[in-house]
């Protein structure tokens, strides 16, 4: 258009010089202006233009991004479960002295997340649903815990778990696709199989518990599903024992070859055997290949032909041979926790397991002579010898029992009870007796422990958790503290913005203070017994563990937030490293009576 104009207006002045060559002043004058105004006329049209242009970019730019940020699902969080705001300023409370510490307020939890999908939702609503379930199970828990020795010493993988799927739903906020959140499903699926399985071998937990189980199970099933990947397991680990159970075939065989029974018997159980290591092996070399549930199942047919030949081994009454059956059968219960899967309770397999601890019962009654007992203070002797005669009948009835024909569950439960707590309380007493074999009694316990589970039952008489274990836990979490603050401190200047960098240094120095006050609390064991003492250890405990939930998702997230690389994973890897002691002892001291 500009061209055109131009060469209208050249047109137009070499019309004008060619008739009149002797113009004056004003002609040329009239030209230039002439053209000044054209050229100034199609500059501020193209600038309009321009400008409009890039206005209508701008509002679409902004359009698009607010269509990005919006998200279209917002899933519900109950009471408790909500996803914390930044903190706010710090405000003394009234009454506060000069130069006392001040902690910051905590903000009011959100009361939902907001995911980008139809499946990021589903799979929070699962979460959700899951940590409800889970948070009434851990209430039931920790009272019954007050009771039994057993499901006290899960209590802090019970706690991480807890902390787990709460660090988990934060991760949901804002998600569109579930790839990024598959690293942590795993580590947290994982946590939760093992105290599944664990839960399940308690015996005496409410139908409610049971019930809470089942559904987190199948809850975790679902969510796993949802990812398209199966249940996490140790594939190294697991071949470690199949390996192992190979090594004690080949030795069982060579005890069968050097044994004084019948060649023909020998011969068919050294066939039987090497056949069993065969398929055992080469499920070892294929191990990589199985998913879960091909892996449960191959195991499982191994297990039933193995408890075949085991019971005509067993009754053989060979003492090396039920010593290698005894190794052969740890690498198979070891194999049953690395599956998360309960092993097969028959009463059918109690008679051998009873008949080996009573002849290890023989072997360590025996050598408790007079002659050996007077290493004992008078009224100890007293009490061995209480304990020996109890012993005695009580073996003897149980055996007895479990070899019978048609043994009944409740009966052993009851005979094996009796005889287990003989057993534990005396057992003090009988390894301080000088011709007491300490393998035998090994052995003794290893018979009553797996008798405990084939029975389903649990020692609730069991020595509670010692003072000096939670000093030790309190003292390696104070170290990993100080390391954990040294290391967000060093990197702070890396932190974006300026909200986060304040938050996580301000968490991590106060994570630090009370992990460090709880360790000297606790290693004050004199005033244990003050129940001021312990009203302040409790709430310092209590501190802490306030201090590690808002510290921990902001360890979660520290990628986003302008650290990456080596420095990001080591500092992640330091606050795994204080997850276990912090579970011991909000399992020991908080809402304890």
């Amino acid at each position: 258009m500009l061209i055109r104009c131009l060469l209208i207006a050249i047109v137009v002045v070499a019309t004008w010089s060619g008739a009149a060559r002797t113009g004056s002043a004003q002609n040329g004058q009239l030209i230039e202006g002439l053209f000044r105004t054209l050229a100034e006329s199609q500059l501020e049209r193209e600038r309009q233009k321009r400008a409009e242009a890039e206005e209508r970019a701008r509002r679409e730019a902004i359009q698009r991004e607010q269509e990005s940020r919006r998200d279209p699902y917002e899933v519900r969080l109950p009471s408790g479960f909500g996803v914390p705001q930044p903190n706010l300023p710090a405000r003394p409370p009234v009454g506060t002295p000069p130069g006392a510490p001040i902690r910051p307020d905590r903000g009011p939890e959100l009361g939902s997340i907001n995911v980008r999908s139809e499946k990021a939702a589903q799979y929070a609503q699962n979460l959700v649903a899951f940590n409800q379930s889970y948070s009434q199970l851990v209430a039931e828990l920790r009272s019954a815990a007050t009771r039994n020795a057993e499901l006290r010493t899960l209590m802090p993988q019970v706690y991480e778990v807890s902390a787990s799927g709460r660090t988990l739903l934060r991760q949901c906020d804002g998600l569109s696709v579930l790839s990024p959140i598959i690293p942590s499903h795993q580590e947290w699926d994982s946590r939760w199989r093992n105290i599944s399985f664990q839960l399940r071998r308690v015996g005496g937990l409410s139908d409610s518990c049971n019930d809470a189980i089942r559904t987190c199970d199948q809850l975790c099933t679902a969510m796993s599903r949802q990812l398209n990947i199966q249940p996490q397991f140790d594939r190294i680990a697991l071949r470690d024992q199949m390996t192992t159970a190979a090594a004690h075939m080949q030795t069982l065989m060579d005890d069968l070859e050097l044994s004084s029974i019948p060649r023909d018997q020998c011969h068919r159980l050294e066939h039987d055997c090497r056949l069993l290591r065969q398929q055992l092996l080469a499920d070892a070399q294929r191990i990589d290949r199985y998913g879960y549930n091909e892996c449960v199942s191959k195991f499982s047919d191994f297990a039933s032909r193995w408890r075949a030949f085991g019971a005509q081994a067993y009754a053989l009454g060979d003492a090396h041979i039920a010593r290698r059956l005894d190794r052969i059968s740890e690498c198979g219960e070891a194999t049953y926790e690395l599956l998360w899967i309960p092993p097969p309770s028959s009463v059918t397999e109690i008679g051998p397991i009873a008949t080996r601890l009573k002849q290890k019962l023989d072997l360590v009654t025996e050598k408790m002579t007079l002659r050996a007992l007077t290493s004992l203070p008078p009224g100890d002797q007293v009490r061995v010898l209480e304990s020996v005669r109890q012993l005695t009948q009580q073996s003897v009835r149980f055996t007895n029992l479990a070899t019978s024909s048609r043994p009944q569950r409740a009966e052993l439960q009851s005979a094996f009870r009796s005889l287990d707590e003989t057993w534990c309380a005396g057992q003090p007493l009988f390894v301080r007796i000088p011709t007491v074999n300490l393998g035998h009694v090994a052995e003794i316990n290893r018979s009553c422990e797996q008798l405990r589970e084939a029975l389903n039952l649990r020692a609730d008489y069991a020595s509670p958790v010692r003072l000096a274990d939670l000093v030790h836990s309190a003292a390696a979490l104070e170290g990993t503290a100080e390391v954990l603050r040294d290391h967000v401190l060093r990197n702070q200047r890396y932190f974006q913005p300026n909200e986060f960098r304040a938050g996580i240094t301000e968490n991590v120095q106060s994570f630090y203070r009370h992990a460090k006050e709880v360790h000297e609390l606790l290693s004050r064991g004199d005033r244990m017994n003050d129940r001021r003492h312990m009203a302040e250890l409790q709430e310092e405990t209590g501190h802490l563990l306030e201090d590690w939930n808002q510290l921990a998702p902001q360890l979660s997230q520290i990628q986003n937030h302008g650290l990456s690389g080596p420095r990001a994973t080591q500092i992640q890897q330091t606050g795994q490293e204080a997850v276990p002691p912090i579970a011991q002892l909000a399992a020991a001291l908080l809402d304890q009576s």
